[in-house]
């Protein structure tokens, strides 16, 4: 009792100089994240007299508030407090006398969640700084979501979370507390050591860099003292026995057993300022200034396309610091949730000036077979040369992977067709040349014979040819005449009535002059349009499924033509197509592509148009051409003006029509010419 009130007091005197500083240009939200399990406790009184004097000398000024978080199997919160006075800061030492660590697990991932969570709801207008004080041990109750996660995962989760804690603004600094004694520390890249260092309760004296000597396997024979030790160094050693799920069974001569230590990936994810606390209690601890500048990454906000198993990609990099920085990407590990890859990839070595902001490197990997056609959401690891970091060095981010055109033949078996096709054509091409040599070799008779025949008198081949005329009455061809004469002189489409010699009425003239105006009036409707006011959707928006199927409502074809503004139209009937209920074709800039937009620069496949017999719907394929559409699916799209933005910017404006045969049109011109009696 005598000794904790002494220690109060120490503190409370050491806790005066705050108050009689000025005020801080700028408040701050301080976090402390206390570790409170087991292997902690050896170190109880040295964390209230040594690391917290030194948070308080270095961190703690009038008007800042001290947030007290802990964990151990779970994370917890303790206590918050504004500093405006010695009683104020009294309770802040009280409730650290009262931490005690007992914990019989080390859930340091979730410790780390609950700090980012809880730093989210403080204000933004105050210096945010966090301060974790643990050994680094990584050892999860069965109950924890992190249980069985692998070193890839663990890796993943860290940086995750250290990277959007960085990225909100935050200071974070990171205490490092001796290792447990006499136990196999094992990292998340495989090392392994034994700590034969003895804790405080033993009386040791070594420092805490003293204790990573002697590296050795998991199974390595120990010596020395064992896990029966008493006092608090011998219940940290009956409570710390066991391991994450990653490191293997403990062994047995060890008493702590195999120990995963996170510390040092928690450190290079984040970049945090480190410091260890000697073991000498007489030594002085300090926390060091000495936090990273790391670049700055920016990963694509749309996401990553594969086609087939090849991934290309880009990211941006920042460099805020004062030298050159070069990196040198060498693996990615992606993790869709049940499986984890590390896969090499194809980058090059990029030099960052100091202060260079978005500097462009371009990735390009191969992924492996598991990963078929789909939508897959991922969390995407960078692992550079030489060790080099960057922030965030995860990112969760979406994969889109597309069959290439072999595997949609393939899977649609159209190959086969497609070989039967060139073995009927090689077929055909052979009968055409072997019947035009046949009837090459009888041309020399034929000449002889009608050579020897050219005196002998003709018959008339007029006659046999044409045995009569057709009657003056039915001169078809004089009234055609006519009738174009008749339409021409109205070039502007202005009704008019019949004269008493007029064969043809007016409405039917009216049809005719109309059909010069469609092209003009649907050029008005498209251009005016593209100038309605649309926002884009500023979200990412999955693609359609390329092989749904189509319903079919109506037995009935359909012949539709795609109007591009601005596009030369004589090209034949290159984009006017027929389709039958339940097909689709393509539209896009590549030469397979059905319907083809070639105004500007774009890739094949952008859509899809869907017939089922009663309704022409536009399935979007790459929605970052589309950015003015809500939807993957451009329901009735018939007489709807559509936006295409290109690579470069340029805005395409295009529609669709429902096409009329002109052979047909024409007909039912000429049906409708009314004969006067």
């Amino acid at each position: 009792m005598f000794k904790r009130i002494s220690l109060c007091l120490f503190l409370f005197v050491l806790f005066i100089p705050i108050f009689a500083q000025s005020n801080a240009k700028t408040n701050a939200e301080i976090v402390i994240l206390m570790d409170t399990s087991g292997t902690i406790l050896p170190y109880y009184e040295d964390i209230n007299n040594r690391v917290l004097a030194e948070i308080n000398n270095k961190f703690v000024r009038k008007g800042d508030t001290v947030h007290i978080l802990s964990f151990n199997a779970d994370a917890r919160y303790e206590m918050s407090q504004k500093i405006n006075s010695e009683k104020d800061m009294s309770r802040v030492v009280s409730r650290f006398l009262l931490l005690y660590h007992l914990g019989k697990s080390s859930d340091f991932l979730t410790g780390l969640q609950y700090a980012r969570q809880y730093g989210a709801n403080l204000s933004d207008k105050n210096e945010k700084i966090l301060i974790i004080i643990s050994d680094g041990i990584f050892n999860p109750p069965a109950s924890s979501p992190y249980k069985n996660y692998t070193d890839d995962q663990i890796k993943n989760e860290i940086g995750l979370l250290a990277g959007s804690i960085r990225k909100k603004g935050w200071k974070v600094y990171y205490v490092k507390l001796p290792y447990p004694a006499d136990a196999v520390i094992r990292g998340l890249d495989g090392e392994e050591f034994y700590n034969s260092g003895r804790s405080y309760a033993e009386g040791g004296s070594g420092s805490s860099a003293a204790q990573g000597t002697g590296r050795s396997s998991a199974g390595s024979s120990t010596s020395g003292t064992s896990g029966s030790s008493s006092g608090a160094g011998g219940y940290a050693g009956r409570i710390g026995g066991g391991n994450s799920g990653q490191g293997g069974s403990g062994d047995a001569g060890t008493g702590q057993g195999s120990l995963t230590d996170v510390s040092k990936a928690f450190k290079e994810a984040s970049g945090a300022s480190g410091s260890e606390l000697p073991q000498d209690k007489n030594e002085k601890f300090t926390i060091t200034e000495n936090a990273e500048i790391l670049p700055v990454i920016r990963f694509p906000d749309e996401g990553l396309e594969a086609h087939g198993n090849k991934l290309d990609f880009s990211f941006e990099v920042t460099n805020n610091s004062d030298e050159d920085v070069e990196l040198h990407l060498t693996h990615i590990v992606i993790d869709n949730g049940i499986n984890t890859s590390k896969i090499p990839v194809d980058s090059q070595n990029t030099k960052i000036k100091p202060g260079e902001k978005d500097a462009v490197i371009r990735v390009s990997a191969l992924l492996p077979p598991e990963y078929k056609e789909g939508n897959y959401n991922l969390i995407m690891r960078l692992e550079f040369a030489d060790g080099k970091r960057v922030l965030p060095q995860v990112t969760e981010t979406s994969l889109a992977v597309f069959p290439t055109s072999f595997q949609r033949l393939k899977d649609s078996n159209a190959l086969l067709f497609i070989l039967l096709g060139i073995i009927l054509l090689l077929l055909l091409i052979f009968l055409i040349i072997f019947f035009a040599r046949r009837k090459g070799s009888s041309t020399q008779p034929n000449k002889a014979r009608y050579a020897s025949a050219g005196n002998q008198p003709n018959y008339q081949e007029e006659d046999k040819r044409y045995p009569h005329k057709l009657s003056e009455e039915d001169d078809h061809a004089n009234r055609l005449n006519e009738f174009n004469a008749a339409a021409s002189a109205y070039p502007d489409g202005k009704n008019f009535s019949g004269t008493g010699t007029s064969m043809y009425s007016a409405d039917t003239l009216d049809r005719v002059a109309s059909q010069r105006q469609d092209d003009e009036v649907l050029r008005r409707r498209v251009l005016a349009a593209s100038f309605a006011s649309k926002e884009p959707r500023g979200t990412y928006m999955s693609p359609a499924n390329f092989f749904e199927t189509i319903e079919i409502k109506r037995n009935k074809s359909g012949m539709t033509e795609i109007y591009v503004l601005n596009q030369n139209r004589n090209i034949g009937r290159r984009n006017i197509h027929v389709m039958k209920p339940g097909t689709s074709l393509t539209l896009g800039g590549g030469k397979t592509d059905n319907f083809l937009i070639f105004l500007v620069p774009f890739p094949s496949n952008l859509a899809q148009v869907r017939y089922d017999g009663q309704n022409y719907n536009l399935a979007i394929l790459k929605p970052k051409y589309f950015p003015y559409e809500k939807s993957n699916i451009v329901n009735n799209c018939i007489g709807k003006t559509i936006t295409l933005v290109s690579d470069k910017g340029y805005h395409v404006y295009f529609t669709f029509r429902e096409y009329e045969n002109p052979t047909e049109k024409l007909n039912s011109i000429l049906t409708s010419i009314k004969y006067d009696k």
